[in-house]
């Protein structure tokens, strides 16, 4: 009987042949009538059966080994009529002239008269029986053939959203380190000692960028303790124009992309207009599933350009890292952005 699998992908069958291979052997003979003039009690009888067992292995043995080569064409899903037309054909030539030659064969062994009637029928059956599991064979393939078409796929999506994190992760350091060049150059003219200390500050920052830079998530702790050396940058610069609140626990059991409660910051500070007298509150919270960045708006007569490439970024790698994008809500006088964050369940072990 027959296995039309292509020899790349081929199924563990023997179970299936181990079955099958003595229930045709009994089945078709009976079906037919082959033994119908020997007596129930005669070894031939019995012996028979072993005989037509071994034309069903005959068979099964030589389409497992001709139909693979049939490839994939036509294509099933293409052509389905025409698979199924040269899945018959292909079978027929070599099932039907064995079929008919051994079937004569058990008739020349027990030296009775050929009967054509009977052999016509028993070669007949035996075709529709390797039609049938042909056919069954062929779905198998065809089903295997499309999850491993949609596993390949899912690689190269997979490969690509690596690529795509990659490459978001690689901006993070030039558009960072531009801001922070422009504004050290600032302090360099107006307070050299200040400039100093933001070097050192400046340093202890983007230590974390290099350390995390291949990661796609850190643990939330980690992520607050490097907005705080931000946070120092930004008090080194505006003094106190800009206020950041932060709450005294941080989720333990929780993740988020590297930089990007940073982002956040920074996307406020470039959005509003803020001194020491009318400073720019920022307030970072926990709610759920996301932790909340917040201001008052207090907008710029001119945005620059580049205020919105943290945000675009952010949520592609968001949704990259967590298959979830950010919130923004911008309304009542209010700039909120709600940064995804991964929980880990802990498992509980029962005792």
């Amino acid at each position: 009987m027959p296995m039309g699998m292509d020899p790349t992908r081929r199924i563990d069958d023997r179970p299936a042949r181990l079955i099958f291979t003595p229930v045709f052997g009994v089945a078709i003979p009976l079906i037919t009538g082959l033994f119908r003039n020997i007596p129930i009690d005669s070894p031939l009888f019995w012996l028979g059966f072993l005989y037509t067992t071994f034309i069903s292995f005959v068979l099964w043995q030589g389409n497992r080994y001709l139909l693979p080569k049939m490839g994939s064409e036509p294509d099933w899903m293409l052509h389905p009529g025409k698979r199924l037309a040269v899945l018959l054909v292909k079978s027929s030539l070599y099932t039907l002239p064995t079929a008919t030659v051994l079937v004569y064969g058990w008739f020349w062994l027990t030296a009775t008269p050929p009967d054509w009637g009977v052999i016509r029928s028993t070669v007949l059956l035996t075709q529709i029986a390797v039609f049938f599991v042909a056919h069954t064979y062929e779905t198998v393939y065809l089903i295997r053939l499309r999850s491993s078409d949609r596993l390949a796929y899912e690689q190269v999506e997979r490969a690509k959203a690596q690529a795509e994190l990659a490459s978001l992760r690689e901006q993070i350091d030039p558009h960072f380190m531009f801001n922070c060049l422009n504004t050290l150059a600032g302090l360099t003219e107006e307070d050299p000692e200040r400039a100093t200390d933001f070097t050192v500050a400046l340093a202890d920052v983007y230590r974390y960028i290099l350390r995390t830079r291949e990661r796609d998530l850190v643990p939330v702790r980690e992520e607050v303790d490097f907005v705080r050396n931000y946070y120092s940058l930004l008090r080194l610069r505006f003094d106190d124009g800009v206020e950041l609140s932060l709450p005294s626990e941080a989720p333990l059991d929780a993740s988020i992309p590297p930089a990007a409660l940073q982002t956040a910051l920074e996307n406020a500070v470039k959005h509003n207009e803020f001194s020491a007298a009318n400073p720019l509150v920022v307030s970072v919270e926990w709610s759920g599933d996301e932790v909340v960045v917040r201001n008052r708006k207090a907008p710029r007569p001119r945005t620059p350009e580049t205020a919105a490439v943290g945000l675009r970024n952010l949520d592609e790698r968001c949704r990259l890292s967590l298959n979830r994008p950010i919130r923004v809500m911008n309304q009542d006088g209010y700039f909120e952005v709600g940064l995804p964050l991964k929980r880990v369940t802990a498992k509980v072990v029962a005792r």
